[in-house]
């Protein structure tokens, strides 16, 4: 009687934490903020807006964290919404809300919470890098990266950073970034770097240009360690493809 009772109880706990797995993923302890959030987080998803019978899909807050949202509904809604076809990246979510950010062509972004069942989750198997729908030009604020042919092991990448007015400091990146096995994920640096891990990696381990990119098929998520430049240039942010034509955020 005793063993029962114990393998009922592990059993309810299994599908209990099985639940909170189904309900919850990502890292929920980003803010959900910007983009940069995107760049941290481990693992990323990407989906297109559903038609919900409007032709609009509006962003909302989080009634968790928003105290007027949790106790009116109707002040949850927010003015910025997307349209049906739209595509985003999904860094986390539950099974009501998920964290998006939308980036348009012109590289303007709107990062926030979409209503869960209003987005058609795709694939998170992506293009990768030695393909052409990768190779071509990147571009995220003033930041562009250019991805050209390699070899199996490598692609050969050029990148320009600025931070802009009024300092104008510069930074620049010219070389291989080596491929992970599955083809997805790139590293360079002076040496081989395959982008396994961050590029921060551990703190003194690497003092020169480290630069990891992730591929989203759509989207390219890159993270930089902050030595690739002068004092306040970075290539980290999410880039999207000069080619790309979605509508912009409304």
């Amino acid at each position: 009687m005793r063993f029962s009772l114990m393998v009922f109880l592990l059993t309810v706990a299994m599908m209990n934490q099985a639940y909170a797995n189904w309900i919850q993923f990502g890292d929920q302890s980003l803010p959900c903020s910007s983009q940069y959030d995107v760049v941290q987080a481990k693992s990323l998803y990407t989906a297109q807006v559903l038609d919900n019978g409007t032709g609009k899909l509006h962003f909302v807050k989080n009634p968790a964290t928003d105290k007027q949202c949790a106790s009116d509904a109707t002040k949850c809604r927010e003015d910025a919404y997307l349209i049906p076809g739209d595509r985003v990246i999904v860094s986390s979510g539950t099974d009501e809300l998920s964290c998006v950010l939308y980036v348009s062509p012109k590289g303007t972004s709107k990062m926030g919470f979409l209503p869960a069942n209003c987005l058609d989750f795709e694939t998170n198997v992506f293009a990768k890098f030695d393909t052409l729908e990768m190779q071509g030009d990147w571009t995220t604020g003033n930041s562009t990266i250019t991805i050209s042919g390699g070899e199996s092991s490598f692609v050969m990448i050029d990148g320009e950073a600025s931070n802009g007015p009024p300092s104008y400091h510069t930074g620049s990146i010219m070389g291989p970034a080596f491929l992970q096995p599955e083809g997805m994920l790139a590293g360079y640096e002076d040496n081989h770097y395959d982008g396994s891990e961050p590029a921060s990696g551990t703190p003194g381990s690497f003092d020169g240009c480290r630069v990891r990119l992730r591929s989203l098929t759509h989207f390219m998520v890159v993270e930089d360690n902050d030595s690739c430049g002068g004092q306040g240039v970075s290539f980290s942010g999410v880039y999207v493809k000069k080619s790309e034509t979605e509508t912009p955020t409304k």
